[in-house]
Formats: structure tokens, sequence, C-alpha cells
């Protein structure tokens, strides 16, 4: 084997773990959805970065070739990182935290990704091959979200189960939405896994079309043996499950079965390599036909239906009558049957479109789980949604665009627009990355008292975009839709691709595009439009038939090129150490320090200095996890002032005051200094509530008057420093504050509560003249 040969097979080997992130779940994590997946991720692409640049340096086959695809997505990193740099906090624009592990530097080594991609994969070999990798992820995502419909009694397919097989799938198996079936695999949350099915549904449609063989042997099996792999895999939790339950009755076979349940997960685990490796040579060698792809279609439009999410519904709607409509008015000459067809499908979905807005009120709509949710949606006038923009209150807001969650929707877009306009330098450049909850408490819309309390994403991806870049940020996002449309349909390298197969991947752009009008992206969904980005890009360039060529091509002296090894080998360790180790211990300490709680009183001194070494060392590291380390250790610092250590022995009560005292010390400590670098609406409200729980009643009303001022229109902020004015004894000003956050908005029912509360306080407790209502 040549060095080459090596280097390549790491760099093959990357790309195609990648897809699979999806599948992984970190449980030993903080955010344990989210971290894992992003830490892997960055470790991946550094140690494929290295491989493939001295592979690039050596041979000028394996650099990126021209394509304003690659030029679009360069200078959209170039405006984000300049935006970062003229921000709020360019700390949290480039490194970001563990909530959504994204940033600057999640998008550079994206950006990589799509660079490596490009750059690796040019035959028509190459791409099936890297679509294999895709369905076989996708594959093993179904079988998870199959065995979560099977633990819900909603789902029609339930209903022959037996209760306790429910039970026992919902227990082992569950939902992570609050239980509700809205599936979501092993994404976390139903929004991400909508847009992992959307994407995957017009990928499996393109690769039934792309195949084109509807007869003959099918290789259903080469998908079949991946999901039964990954079910033998799954089997192992489930058969815990079991052990766990046969503890207390039947030891010895609760302890046989726990035992077994390690050697199945191993048994599965090479099961599934075995069945990946051999799916993806057939798709390689465009062994597996047409059908295996619709089938797959089927069953994750299934499961899509099933995540519930409106914005994936509309832009699955969205995407299929685009990619019809190109079909039906570009390839009409040429594909006269298909454009039948598509016409046809253009009119059902307009008709059932109709249909469905004039009869969603009726029992079969309001009976059904999926057409019940689609329902919720109205689509009002242009004027009346102006006005109720302008000046309805909220619940006016539901009236006209039918549910709360759409009418947070639009007064998050509302907020975003108002925070970029505020000046010039917002307009063009915006606020950086991961700066959206300073506009959300700047701006904040007093409408939005029925939503979450905090917001860090606007729930579009676009004005997620806008707030982050300002103008010139939104148009490079957009560019990264504009321009492999322009390469498909008006490049040089169009003739690479047929207009069915143009027609499929314009709308699967169309469907994320839709969707992302409603939500933002996470890691994965990421992955997925940069994996379709480098597929077009490559197929579109002028030598995407070009076989690769042996022939070192480099024009790069060997001085030169030592040079290049040393800074990439230099810059990728400090990236790895920045970005993904030192976070990533700071990551695990954070959980270890959160667990760590005493069961006994006796040990409640030990089990606090252990925390407390964990949490400092997690500090210490000065990572971008430090926020998280602060809230975290002010959390337990309440709890454990809840602690009445009276009932311990006099001597354990001593040292157990000294263990928690210096705890609070380091929490306070630190979270005040971090108020004072950053002050934002959040950290000086959780600082005013932690202070009023503990008792320091001076300083809870300081950090409330602080959390005001940074955001007076917030109604929950105006709660907390009402609570503390009460505290302090300054009834008058408290019912100024009451009154006015009430005034906001008089549909707010917990606002109106407190402002009577606040004037019956007053009224009973002194002789002072009172407002009047």
């Amino acid at each position: 084997m040549t060095l080459k040969d090596f280097l390549r097979g790491i760099v093959y080997f990357s790309l195609a773990i990648v897809p699979a992130l999806a599948w992984y779940v970190s449980e030993s994590s903080f955010f344990p959805y989210i971290t894992g997946k992003g830490f892997a991720f960055r470790t991946i692409i550094e140690i494929s970065f290295i491989a493939w640049i001295i592979l690039a340096i050596s041979d000028s086959n394996y650099r990126p070739k021209n394509s304003i695809v690659f030029l679009s997505y360069s200078v959209f990193l170039a405006i984000i990182c300049i935006a970062n740099l003229a921000g709020v906090d360019p700390s949290l624009s480039f490194f970001g935290n563990y909530e959504r592990m994204e940033g600057w530097f999640t998008h550079l080594h994206l950006f990589l990704y799509f660079t490596i991609l490009y750059s690796m994969y040019k035959t028509e070999q190459d791409w099936l091959k890297m679509f294999g990798w895709f369905m076989a992820s996708a594959i093993i995502l179904m079988a998870e979200a199959i065995f979560q419909l099977f633990g819900q009694k909603d789902f029609v397919g339930t209903k022959y189960f037996a209760t306790s097989t429910i039970q026992f799938f919902n227990t082992v198996y569950p939902t992570h939405m609050g239980g509700s079936l809205r599936l979501d695999a092993t994404l976390g949350n139903s929004e991400y896994y909508a847009i992992y099915t959307l994407m995957f549904f017009f990928i499996a449609v393109l690769l039934a079309y792309k195949t084109n063989k509807w007869k003959g042997k099918q290789n259903f099996l080469s998908m079949f043996w991946i999901f039964a792999s990954t079910v033998i895999v799954m089997a192992q939790v489930g058969m815990i499950y079991i052990a766990n339950g046969l503890a207390e009755t039947k030891l010895e076979t609760a302890r046989t079965i726990a035992t077994l349940s390690s050697g199945v997960w191993m048994l599965g685990i090479v099961l599934l390599i075995i069945a990946v490796r051999s799916f993806v040579k057939k798709m390689r060698d465009s062994q597996v036909g047409s059908w295996p792809f619709v089938v797959f279609a089927a069953v994750d439009l299934l499961c899509l239906l099933y995540t519930q999410t409106r914005g994936a519904y509309v832009g699955l709607v969205a995407g299929l009558m685009v990619t019809m409509l190109c079909i039906a008015v570009i390839g009409r000459k040429q594909y006269k049957r298909l454009t039948q067809f598509s016409v046809a499908g253009l009119i059902a979905i307009v008709l059932a479109v109709g249909l469905f807005a004039k009869y969603k009120d009726t029992e079969f709509v309001q009976g059904s789980l999926i057409l019940r949710r689609l329902a919720t949606i109205n689509v009002p006038s242009l004027g009346s949604a102006v006005d109720s923009i302008r000046y309805g209150n909220f619940e006016e807001m539901v009236e006209v665009f039918g549910e709360t969650t759409i009418v947070s929707r639009i007064l998050n877009m509302k907020m975003s627009i108002d925070g970029v306009t505020d000046s010039p330098k917002t307009l063009l450049l915006g606020f950086g990355q991961e700066n959206y909850s300073h506009v959300f408490a700047h701006n904040f819309d007093p409408r939005m008292y029925a939503q979450e309390v905090w917001f860090d994403r606007a729930h579009n991806v676009f004005m997620d975009w806008l707030v982050a870049g300002g103008v010139l940020g939104l148009i490079a996002y957009l560019a990264l839709y504009m321009t492999p449309l322009y390469m498909m349909w008006r490049g040089r390298g169009k003739e690479n691709i047929n207009i069915i197969e143009k027609s499929i991947l314009t709308g699967a752009l169309a469907a994320y595009f839709v969707h992302n009008v409603f939500v933002f992206d996470s890691l994965i969904s990421y992955i997925l439009f940069i994996g379709l980005l480098a597929y077009i890009a490559g197929r579109t360039r002028v030598d995407s038939h070009v076989k690769e060529s042996e022939k070192n091509t480099s024009h790069i002296s060997d001085t030169n090129r030592k040079i290049i090894y040393g800074g990439v080998s230099i810059a990728t360790i400090l990236l790895f150490t920045f970005v993904v180790l030192r976070p990533l211990m700071s990551n695990l300490d954070i959980i270890n320090g959160f667990k760590l709680f005493p069961n006994t009183y006796p040990s409640l001194a030990a089990s606090t200095t252990e925390s407390y070494a964990k949490f400092s060392a997690a500090y210490n590291r000065n990572t971008f996890g430090n926020i998280e380390v602060m809230e975290q250790m002010l959390q337990k610092s309440m709890t454990l002032a809840g602690i009445d250590l009276t009932k311990m022995a006099p001597e354990d009560a001593a040292k157990a005051k000294e263990s928690i005292d210096e705890f609070r010390t380091f929490a306070e400590t630190n979270f005040e200094k971090m108020i004072a670098d950053h002050p934002t609406a959040r950290n000086t409200y959780f600082y005013a509530t932690y202070m009023r729980q503990v008792g320091n009643k001076e300083k809870a009303l300081q950090y409330a008057m602080m959390a005001h001022e940074i955001s007076p229109t917030k109604q929950v902020i105006s709660a907390e420093l009402v609570a503390n004015l009460v505290a302090n004894e300054k009834l008058q000003e408290a019912i100024e504050v009451a009154k006015q956050a009430y005034e906001y908005d008089t549909t707010n029912k917990s606002a109106k509560g407190l402002y009577d509360a606040i004037i019956g306080i007053s009224q009973s407790a002194s002789t002072t003249p009172v407002l009047k209502k």
C-alpha cells in the first residue's frame, strides 16, 4: 500500500462515517443529542482534512476545481467571519455553545466537509457510493423511528398490539418531545428528524430515477439487512429493560439476560457493518433496483408525517410542486409521459389543498392526528395579517393566524427585522452568530408572553442569518441556493445532469428552503444540505467525466510543501485543542459535577467537594462551555442552599457548610464576573432569581433592575423585578412596573394577576395612595 492509498483510505473512511453521526447519541455528555454529534463531526473532519491536504498538495487531481458554488460558499464564510468580529460577542459567535454546537468554527468544518467531498468524489460511481453511505444511515434511523411508532397508541398500526407491548416500546424507545407522537429517532427533536426525512424522500426518489431498473433483481435484501441488523443492536436496550424488571424476582435470569445483551449488541454491530458495506458496494455497482428506493420513500414519508412538523409538510408539498413544474415546463418536449403525470400531480395537489382548506373544520379532519395539526394553519389576507401584526394583541393574532406557535414565528420575524434595522452597521453586518438572544431581549414583543421564556433562534433560518450577518450575510446564504440552481440549469456543466434529475434536485432545494422558513438548522440537516451542494457542484463541473490521473501534477516545491504541511498540522492541532478536546473535557466534567449528589447526609461534604472540583476544572479550562458551567453551578447552589443542616451532627454540619460555602462562593463570584463582561437579559434575570431564592434581596433587586433595563418589555423579567421591589419594600415602584407589564398586552392573565396582587399588598400594607386600575 502506497502513502497515497493510505491517505485516500483515511479520507474515504471519514466521509463514510459522517452520515452515521445522525445515529450517534453520547449519553455521557451534556446535551447528549447535540454535543456528541458535534464533537465527533469536528474530529472526523480534522482528521480527514490533514489526509486530504497532503493528497491535494502532492497531486492536483485532489484539489477543488473552479465552481461558483465553491466560490459562493467561500464568500459566505468570509462575510459571516467579518460579521462575527464586529458583532456583540465574538467569542460566542465563533465558538458557539453546547446546546447548539454551532458558531463559525462549525461552519468552517462544514466548509471543509464540502471541499473534501467536492474534491474527492468525481465519477458517477463515486457519488453513488456517497449516496450509499447516506441511505444506510437513513435506514438505521428509520428503524429507530418505527420502534418509537410502536410505543404510541395514536399510531394506527398499534391498534393490533397488546397494551403491554405498546407500553414496552413507549418506555424503552420513547420519543423525546414530551411523550407525544412526534418522531425524532436519535436526533432528540421532531423538527430535526422532519427535515431529515424530507431530504431523504427526495434523495430516494432521485436514486429510484437514477437507477432506472424496474424489472429483474432489485436487491431488496441489501436494505433489509441494514434494518434487521439495526433492530438487533437496538434489542440490547430492550433486554436490559427486561432484566431490570426481573431483578427483584428472578435475579439469575436477569443476570443471564443482561450478560447476553452485550453479546447481542456486538453481534448486531458486526452484522450492521457487513450489511452496510454490502449495500454500499451494490450501490456503487448500480446493482440496487428502483423499487427498494420507492419502498424506502414510502416508509420515509410515513415517518415524516408522524413527526407532525407542519413546516416539513409545507416543504414537501412545495418541493413536489417545484419538481413537477420543472418537468412539465422544461421537460415537456423530451419527457411527454412524465409531463402528463406531472401536470396531473400539480392539479391533484392544488385540488387537495383547496378541499382541505374548505373542509378543515369538519369532524373527519379534526379526528385525524396528522390532518388536525395541519388544520391549525390559517392563511389570512395580506391586509388582515399586517393589521394583526401591527395592532392586534396576542389573542387576536392567534385568531388571525390560527395557532400560538405560528404567532411566535411571525413575531420572531418582526423582532429580527426591528433589531437589524436599528442601525446601518447592523443592517449591513448584523450582530454576529449566536446573538439572536440579544435581539430577542432588546426588541421583545410583549405579545410573546405565552411562548417559551428565552429564544436563541428566530425559528426561521433566513431571519437567523439576517440577524447574524445582516443583509450581506443573508444574501451570501441565499447564494448557496441560487448558485447550485444556476450550475444545473445555466452553467457550463449543465449537460452532465438531465432534466429529470435537475427537477428532483431543484425540488429538494425548494423543500429545504420552505421548511427553513419555519425552523432552524442542526448539524445533521447542514450535513445533508452540504452533501447535496457538493453533489451538484461535482456533477456540473466540466471535468466531472474525467477519471483521476495517477500522475503527480503538484507543481509545488519540496520546501514549500514542507512549510504547508507544518502550517496545516499546527493549525489543525490548535483547532482540535480549542474546539474539540478542551470543550469536550469540560462538557464531561459538567455532567459529572451535575450528577454528583449525596444519598445520605454524612456524604454531603465529600460529594459537594468532589462536585466543586469537577465544575471548577471545567471552568478553569476557559472554553465556550463556561456559561453552561456557571448556570449549572448556580442551579446546584440553589439546591444546596435548601438543605437543612440542622438534621446533621454538628461536626458533619460544619464540614458540609464549609463545602457548600466554597461551592457557592466560586459560583457566585464567577457568575458576577461573567455578567460584568457580557450582561444579557438571561444571565442577569437568572442571577436575580438565584439571589432572591438564597435570601440576598439587595443583590436580587440589583440584578433584576439590570435585566429589566436590558429587556424592559419582557413580562417575566418585570415579574421578577416586582417580586424584588416588594421584598425591598418599594411597593409604589412595584405597582408601576406591574401596571406597565400588564398594559403591554391586557390579554396576559399572569400579568393582570400580578398587578392585582401587588395592589392588594399595597392597600393592606399601608395607607399610601394607590394607582387606580
